[in-house]
């Protein structure tokens, strides 16, 4: 993967190796090998409760659990493909970390009624740019206005975002607590919570918070990790 680009990677969630595919997708993206160019599929045959929050923290492009038919398959990978190719030249400058222009591009993409299908992620793909790029300001009052459409989840972690990076504690901090309460959102309101205790130096309820996240999935090694220095704390 660091060495060849891959339009598409499908990986078994249960590898029969001493790491599952769990780590293997995690390991990728926080060492960003895995370019946002590549569509990263899982397949399984397990739907446990404990599949389903990794599959949600982790956010790969798409999941399909088996058994499934070709036609399946083809359905699926013909839309994730699409998707990708769609937004190409946007994530290729994010690939470059170029995040100005990618913005400019996101913007020029969302003036194009033939790519409508494509622009609830162009939205959710703006908020983060705008974050990147530093306009938590801006990222606010769009997140706002999102969410006064449509209270789409992402929406809502982006405003926590950009609330605690203008200093707004205390808003972000009841919105996180409104999102620990639904299912596809309890890991990150969590992850969130326990890095606003620990920007106000509050390592006992950061602890507190990283715990509850990794009881819900134990598989990531970072939480644990982070458990046991802000033990140390």
């Amino acid at each position: 993967i660091e060495e060849e680009h891959f339009d598409l990677i499908v990986c078994s969630y249960n590898l029969k190796k001493d790491q599952d595919g769990y780590y293997l997708y995690d390991q990728l993206k926080n060492s960003h090998a895995l370019p946002l160019t590549t569509a990263f599929i899982f397949i399984s045959a397990d739907t446990s409760s404990e599949l389903v929050h990794s599959i949600i923290e982790l956010q790969p492009d798409d999941f399909l659990a088996k058994p499934f038919s070709v036609k399946d398959l083809d359905k699926r990978l013909s839309r994730v493909l699409k998707r990708k190719r769609a937004l190409l030249p946007i994530y290729e400058l994010m690939d470059k970390d170029d995040f100005i222009r990618a913005l400019d591009a996101i913007e020029e993409f969302l003036t194009r009624p033939e790519h409508a299908e494509f622009f609830p992620l162009a939205l959710k793909t703006k908020g983060e740019l705008l974050l990147a790029c530093d306009r938590a300001k801006d990222a606010k009052e769009f997140y706002f206005a999102i969410i006064n459409v449509q209270p789409f989840t992402w929406a809502k972690l982006g405003l926590v975002n950009a609330l605690i990076k203008l200093d707004e504690d205390e808003e972000a901090e009841k919105l996180i607590l409104q999102l620990a309460f639904k299912p596809d959102s309890q890991l990150v309101a969590y992850d969130l919570l326990c890095g606003l205790h620990v920007k106000q130096q509050d390592f006992e309820s950061a602890l507190e918070a990283v715990l509850m996240a990794a009881e819900i999935s134990p598989r990531n090694l970072r939480r644990h990790r982070m458990a046991i220095n802000l033990s140390r704390l």
